[in-house]
């Protein structure tokens, strides 16, 4: 029944990635809910996986941060699609999310999947340089970045 009810809103040229007032399409409130078989017909269907809710979050943020570990893997692996680099309204893509959850196996696919880790952590020549003045300093302890992070939150 939901294949015929897709295949007529692609007859219509209907918009599957209308928006909810949170910024939730149809394929987001699918992985929300954890209707996977439903996700797998939107996706078939022409949703957008890259879609961002009104806090730029992801749908694969989004499975990082609820710890759906398998299912962020599964996107990971069979939406060729998917951009990896895409950051929410914080400035943090899935690859610090991940991280930051302690989801090695993540990391690692994040990583393969083609994740930028300079953009995804903001470090470029520049910062270099000044992280090793800062340890030359021994002042390590009282730098933070823009977010208020301190350098043992990124070791």
């Amino acid at each position: 029944m939901l294949p015929l009810i897709l295949e007529k809103y692609k007859q219509a040229e209907m918009n599957l990635n209308v928006k909810d007032i949170n910024g939730h399409t149809p394929l987001f409130v699918a992985a929300i809910k954890g209707y996977y078989k439903l996700f797998d017909i939107l996706i078939e269907a022409g949703s957008d996986i890259n879609v961002q809710d009104i806090e730029g979050e992801t749908i694969l943020n989004w499975a990082i941060l609820m710890h759906e570990s398998r299912f962020a893997t599964e996107i990971l692996n069979n939406h060729p699609q998917l951009d990896v680099n895409i950051k929410n309204n914080q400035g943090t893509s899935a690859l610090i999310i991940a991280s930051n959850n302690g989801f090695t196996s993540l990391v690692q696919l994040i990583l393969d999947k083609g994740a930028n880790i300079r953009e995804s952590i903001n470090i470029n020549a520049l910062n270099i340089k000044e992280i090793m003045e800062i340890l030359d300093s021994n002042s390590l302890h009282k730098i933070h970045d823009e977010k208020g992070f301190l350098p043992i939150h990124y070791a």
